[in-house]
């Protein structure tokens, strides 16, 4: 008997035992990978899946493969499905999507406005430093990502609604809970991610290193704060708190050749009621599957219109913060930053038209087109202040 065949067999008849169902069907094979290394015969219904041994050397290389996780697929009787899923290896689109690598390019722009502001009062800009900064946000805030789907890794297999998933992932999966990376790979890129990272901010000059090595241990930490915490809540501390490691991302660029001064405390109340803003956004957005899994979201604490108004008010106080810091700003920046409030003007309008998901989901874009214009013009206007200095 064939590999295959002995595998679908074996299940079957543990599944007739256990459940007391029919044997199951085997139906033509749609979906398909290169190699398959288990059989997993699972309930659509439950997580009572069993495991069989799976030899890929007998199977003639498949069709391409048109669903979205890299698995075998056969529709069977009594609500069985049969994967045929590829447990040897981390897939290169399933580490795309967890690292959300399509947004690669926001993540250095926006540690490095905070570096290039530092430059502009501090000067002793270098493009060694410009480029390592780049690669400690890029490594750094990818890092981050893996943290974040490695501690809800069982709570998002209760999505009901893909669409926000499609959003953030290009191939739109979550890796973990779709069984493509294993909790144990995810925990191993992070960690390898996580200390490149250390590596490189351990080369910078004392004490900034150790400003931006003790902002990085904080914003994991917290981080993990949050995704814990947000589970079982009343106020929302855990957003309160949480914001605050991405509202120090571009703080820690600036430490990396500044020192704490009145410049990174207003860069940094200029972007703390922003990121809490844009969380209300995405939480509107992905309200129906945060009531699936259980999450104190700001909407499930606040309902959609207390959502809108969380988004204004902390709209409201972004623009106020953002006057303060566009005082010691140059005219690039402040045009930037007021074309940012501009649009952010927008977004606000069409929630408090619309209070539902499909309207967040809608501007959630516009959130993230105001915080690149941002970066990029606060940038560009230390750029510009430093002059024939910058080359």
């Amino acid at each position: 008997m064939r590999p295959l065949a002995a595998a679908v067999q074996a299940g079957t008849e543990m599944m007739a035992r256990q459940e007391g169902r029919s044997r199951l069907r085997e139906d033509a094979i749609r979906d398909s990978l290169h190699s398959v290394s288990a059989v997993t015969i699972c309930r659509k219904d439950t997580d009572s899946c069993w495991n069989s041994p799976w030899f890929p050397d007998t199977l003639a290389r498949p069709p391409p493969c048109t669903h979205p996780c890299p698995c075998f697929i056969n529709p069977g009787a009594d609500g069985y499905w049969l994967l045929l899923r590829n447990e040897r290896a981390m897939t290169l689109r399933a580490i795309i999507d967890l690292l959300r690598l399509h947004f690669f390019f926001a993540w250095p722009v926006l540690f490095c406005s905070g570096y290039l502001l530092a430059t502009s009062m501090y000067g002793n800009f270098s493009w060694p430093d410009l480029i390592r900064a780049a690669l400690i946000g890029f490594l750094g805030f990818e890092a981050g990502f893996v943290l974040n789907d490695y501690i809800d890794r069982d709570y998002d297999r209760k999505d009901v609604e893909s669409r926000l998933t499609g959003y953030w992932r290009v191939f739109g999966t979550r890796p973990l809970p779709a069984g493509l990376i294993n909790r144990r790979q995810a925990l191993m890129l992070f960690i390898a991610l996580a200390a490149v990272t250390a590596l490189l901010i351990f080369t910078l000059p004392t004490p900034h290193s150790l400003f931006v090595f003790v902002t990085m241990v904080y914003s994991y930490g917290i981080e993990v704060f949050y995704q814990v915490k947000k589970r079982n809540q009343r106020f929302p501390i855990a957003q309160l708190a949480g914001r605050t490691d991405f509202a120090l991302f571009p703080v820690a660029g600036y430490l990396c050749i500044g020192n704490p001064d009145i410049p990174v405390l207003l860069y940094f109340l200029f972007f703390y009621p922003f990121a809490l803003a844009h969380l209300g956004v995405n939480d509107l957005a992905d309200f129906i599957n945060d009531q699936a899994r259980g999450m104190n979201s700001i909407t499930v604490l606040y309902g959609k219109s207390g959502t809108a108004y969380w988004i204004a008010g902390f709209s409201a106080i972004h623009a106020c913060t953002t006057l303060l810091f566009m005082s010691m700003l140059g005219w690039i920046a402040r045009i930037g930053l007021l074309s940012g409030l501009g649009l952010l003007l927008v977004a606000n309008i069409a929630i408090l038209r619309d209070r539902s998901p499909d309207t967040g989901f809608g501007v959630l874009p516009l959130f993230h087109i105001t915080m690149l214009v941002y970066a990029v013009s606060i940038l560009l206007d230390a750029v510009v202040q430093q002059g024939p200095g910058f080359v």
